[in-house]
């Protein structure tokens, strides 16, 4: 998405070194049957600062849709060659023209003329 930079390199590392304590947390904790066994209780911490910080990145379903970054949307080959071509004439888009139209202005509407209210009866 482009959106780190060298300055969340320190957050980065320290993501990575807590999953890193989390996987070998989780490996060892394979052996002990023991629920009540002092490393289950680390691997959970562990677990939630994993999850914690991997949502700051983006890397949880629910962090993507709080980040609402949008994908670059793809011009396609057409839209490309057509700005190509306007810039290279020095035509560049403009509100109120329409460049399909070789710089004629766009159709405005004219406004709704307005109403005169009706006249009273009885001459006042």
């Amino acid at each position: 998405l482009g959106v780190l930079t060298r300055h969340d390199l320190p957050e980065w590392e320290r993501l990575c070194g807590m999953y890193s304590l989390w996987r070998r947390l989780y490996e060892s904790s394979a052996e002990i049957r023991d629920l009540g066994h002092p490393v289950h209780g680390e691997l959970r911490r562990t677990g939630q600062a994993v999850d914690a910080m991997a949502g700051n990145f983006g890397l949880t379903p629910v962090s993507r849709v709080r980040l609402a970054v949008q994908p670059e949307q793809k011009r396609s080959a057409i839209e490309e060659h057509l700005e190509r071509t306007r810039a290279a004439k020095g035509m560049v888009a403009q509100p109120g023209v329409d460049p399909d139209a070789a710089g004629a202005p766009a159709a405005k509407k004219k406004p709704a003329a307005k109403k005169k209210p009706a006249a009273r009866k009885g001459g006042r």
